[in-house]
Parts: structure tokens; C-alpha cells; sequence
């Protein structure tokens, strides 16, 4: 079951803790938690726009320019990459 959901690896994994860490102590309490989740589950769809956006937004600029979307791609696909490269050496 853990190498089904792999969070640990999610290349964003600590954009989302941020989102979540509200008031940036480093630690998400429950009311924290129950916010965030509040709009990942049931918020609008601008909201769930903005929760996607600050997710992304890892230079937190309020822009995402073609740095940063170039540092986005390669944060999602360098795991991909890696698999390919190890399946290809197995080759």
C-alpha cells in the first residue's frame, strides 16, 4: 500500500505542506489541516484554482514564468527519467 501512494516522493510534496501550513510555523495543526482540506475537497473552483496555483508558484512571485515552469517540469518528470534511464541500463 505505501509504494501505491509513494507521498514521500511527490515531487511537490513540500509546495502542498506549504499550502497547508497557514501560519508557517512548520507544523500544520488541525485547524490548518481542516482548512486545507476544506478546499481540496468541497471549495470553489476559483478556490481550488488558487490552492493549484500556490502549489506551483514554487518561487512564490505570484507569476509563474518560463524559470519557473522550466523548474516545475523538471521536478515532475526527473523520477520518469530516472525510471527510464534505470529500465533502459537493464536493457
Amino acid at each position: 500500500m505505501d509504494s501505491f501512494y509513494n507521498i514521500e516522493n511527490h515531487p511537490f510534496i513540500k509546495d502542498i505542506f506549504l499550502f497547508f501550513d497557514k501560519n508557517e510555523d512548520t507544523l500544520v495543526d488541525f485547524q490548518e489541516l481542516i482548512f486545507g482540506l476544506d478546499i481540496v475537497e468541497r471549495g470553489t473552483f476559483e478556490e481550488k484554482c488558487r490552492y493549484t496555483f500556490d502549489v506551483y508558484d514554487i518561487y512564490q512571485k505570484g507569476v509563474l514564468d518560463v524559470y519557473t515552469l522550466r523548474a516545475l517540469l523538471k521536478r515532475s518528470f526527473s523520477s520518469q527519467i530516472i525510471n527510464l534511464e534505470t529500465c533502459i541500463k537493464t536493457l
